[in-house]
């Protein structure tokens, strides 16, 4: 991720804002999706007192933690014009706007290249008649006691608005 795309960058799941939302009370921005969620799931861990205090469950801003409600959350036209007109190099070498980007990602035959080697540096086949017992936790969110596969298709279904995705999945 270069400078450019680091400043236009949502903190939850650390990649280009998404259709960026801005919260009326401190104006810190986030992608539609991922604010969504995350009031969501504070809303559902009404226990949880660092964002969602047990007094009020109001849930509170992921960066400064100021309180604010569902319908403070508001899409920032002035930043998606923004997105849609600064432009960044993909390596596969073609500029794009940071708005395309990460539609870009989800086709560009040079990422999904690099992920592929990525893969292959960290994925070590089993050995012969061994049976994978373990299971894992989705790197996203958490929920765990998935086998491998199922954490391919869990992410892939639930969490297929994050461009970033493909760097958790290796098949």
């Amino acid at each position: 991720m270069d400078k450019l795309e680091a400043d236009y960058k949502c903190i939850i799941c650390q990649e280009v804002l998404t259709e960026p939302c801005s919260l009326a009370t401190c104006k810190h921005s986030y992608c539609k999706v991922c604010i969504t969620d995350f009031v969501k799931q504070q809303t559902a861990a009404g226990h949880d007192l660092k964002y969602f205090p047990l007094a009020n469950h109001i849930p509170r801003c992921p960066t400064c933690t100021v309180p604010f409600s569902a319908s403070e959350v508001n899409i920032n036209p002035i930043l998606q014009k923004t997105l849609a007109t600064l432009t960044t190099a993909c390596t596969c070498g073609k500029q794009v706007s940071l708005a395309e980007l990460a539609a870009h990602k989800l086709e560009c035959g040079s990422v999904k290249k690099e992920v592929s080697a990525m893969a292959q540096k960290l994925v070590k086949p089993a050995p012969k008649g061994y049976v994978n017992r373990s299971t894992f936790a989705c790197p996203l969110c958490g929920l765990d006691n998935l086998l491998q596969k199922d954490v391919v298709k869990h992410v892939t279904e639930q969490h297929k608005h994050r461009s970033g995705v493909y760097r958790y999945i290796y098949y």
